[in-house]
């Protein structure tokens, strides 16, 4: 339900704050004073689009909402300068999901030939009567039924399945051979370095090992022998020296072989490391670029190989499974018929009686099953309710047959006639004079009725007949001066009055 409606600069409108009341809900006042233009406001409210001139540069509404008993909701609406701008619960969204948002529970029923009916209204009629778990296991077997055939539609066989997952399987296969080698990414590309200078570094070693060779070595020795026999002359620092630089080049050749021996320097050792070092360039240039985007990608390829292997085997049994949906859910189908016929019968018969009541005995009404090709969320019929207003006449589409004050009494007819559980999908409607073209001895009965239906459902509604505003639970009456319009609950004397003046040249004794 709205709990209550504000409005800061909007179109006429003095700033104002409305609380409403759960059951039902009258808006008085003299044609021009505002009443369309607060209905407008309203709709807006519920993402509508409507043509509301704004007179300020700035402006601002917001309306309230209790729905199942949660946390009251916000709607906002900001005008800035041409443009308005929408929140849900103090969340910027458009004006779009604002209006799917009030679709689900908001109806407004216009005097003009123009009404803003759910496409899906008369199943929310008949559905009312109907066991919740029936439809819930229908609409849960169809969507099984449409992933199963949308499955089939995107893979025939599990030939292609087959072929993804040999591919990924290689693809993991090689990434986690390539992880594995790698081992530290950093000391790895620091053997590759060394190992990409390994010509270099073995021609300088080459070049060093030809210049220190045996002769060298040997004449150092000789040298040494020398430097020896003159020790005992008493030259002893030569000998010394020499021997030093004979420990220094042997040990220079032996680093120099031990170098030159050394894997990096292995031909075959040397080529599986760069071949390494080229596969690891091509896993981060595919599934990098980073080491751990490759080994994070392997982890998500892992969980992407289980799945394929789950599609594979549904893609197996979705043949078989499909024919055994399409017998449950014609099944089911049938049996939402049944109850949805049953429950039609009912409602027309109701619906009749109560618009008699007001004056409309001469419509008839059916609704219409119509099986369909294919099936649908809703059920294997399309229902559409088909009206007529002379014996003679031809049954037509409910929502073009009738005038707009016609459609809305039949509209509150059909609300009256649902069944009792159609408690729980309580609802807001709005109406707008929904009195035109009836005649006045109609009117108490009009009134009992709007009664009856805010008992399951909140009413708003602008009238122009006393005896509607005498059943109000909450009576606001919308007033003009000049170029500025109000709206303000009224009660007591002041309510006494503005029925009083509703009658007219009336000598209204009781209330």
């Amino acid at each position: 339900m709205i709990l209550s409606v504000s409005s800061e600069n909007f179109g006429i409108f003095e700033d104002f704050e409305i609380e409403l009341s759960d059951g039902l809900n009258v808006f008085t006042g003299e044609s021009g004073t505002g009443k369309s233009m607060f209905l407008k406001l309203l709709r807006l409210l519920c993402g509508h689009e409507v043509d509301l001139p704004i007179a300020a540069q700035r402006a601002y509404a917001e309306m309230v909402i209790d729905r199942d008993d949660l946390e009251p909701e916000i709607i906002a609406v900001k005008w800035l300068r041409g443009r308005s701008n929408f929140r849900l619960n103090r969340r910027s969204v458009r004006r779009a999901e604002v209006k799917e948002f009030c679709d689900d529970f908001v109806e407004f029923h216009a005097q003009g030939t123009s009404q803003s009916l759910s496409r899906r209204f008369e199943l929310e009629i008949l559905d009312s009567g109907l066991p919740e778990e029936l439809l819930e296991v229908y609409r849960k077997t169809y969507k099984d039924y449409v992933e199963t055939v949308g499955i089939l539609k995107h893979h025939s066989s599990t030939a292609e399945i087959d072929k993804e997952i040999a591919f990924l399987s290689s693809e993991i296969e090689k990434i986690e051979g390539i992880i594995e080698r790698v081992g530290n990414e950093e000391e790895f590309l620091g053997r590759v370095r060394a190992i990409e200078n390994a010509e270099e570094i073995s021609e300088k070693l080459g070049e060093i090992d030809s210049l220190l060779s045996e002769e060298t070595v040997y004449n150092i020795q000789m040298a040494l022998a020398a430097a020896l026999h003159l020790q005992k002359l008493g030259f002893g620092e030569l000998a010394e020296r020499l021997s030093i630089v004979l420990d220094m080049v042997q040990e220079i050749l032996s680093l120099v072989k031990k170098y030159e021996n050394s894997e990096e320097f292995d031909v075959s050792g040397r080529e599986a490391v760069l071949v390494l070092a080229d596969s690891l360039r091509w896993a981060k240039n595919k599934y990098g670029p980073t080491f751990e985007d490759v080994m994070k990608n392997l982890e998500d390829m892992k969980i992407q190989l289980k799945e394929l292997a789950e599609l594979k085997k549904r893609v197996a049994t979705a043949e078989g499974r499909v024919s055994k949906l399409e017998t449950e859910l014609r099944e089911l189908g049938e049996e939402i018929d049944t109850k949805r016929r049953t429950v039609a019968a009912e409602v027309e018969e109701r619906a009749m009686h109560i618009l008699e009541r007001l004056g409309m005995g001469n419509v008839d009404m059916k609704f219409k099953f119509t099986p369909l090709e294919v099936f649908s969320f809703d059920g294997v019929s399309r229902v559409k309710l088909l009206v007529r207003t002379l014996s003679r006449a031809e049954f037509e589409p409910f929502d073009v047959v009738a005038s707009g004050g016609e459609r809305s009494r039949i509209y509150l007819a059909l609300h009256l006639a649902k069944p009792s559980t159609a408690l729980r999908s309580r609802k807001v409607l709005v109406f707008d004079e929904l009195e035109s073209g009836l005649g006045q001895r109609y009117a108490d009965k009009l009134a009992d009725l709007l009664k009856e239906a805010a008992v399951q459902n909140q009413l708003l509604v602008v009238t122009h007949l006393p005896q509607v505003a005498m059943a109000a639970n909450a009576h606001f009456l919308v007033e003009r001066v000049k170029d500025m319009a109000t709206i303000r609950r009224i009660d007591g004397n002041v309510r006494r009055m503005e029925i009083e003046a509703m009658f007219g040249k009336m000598d209204l004794k009781e209330m």
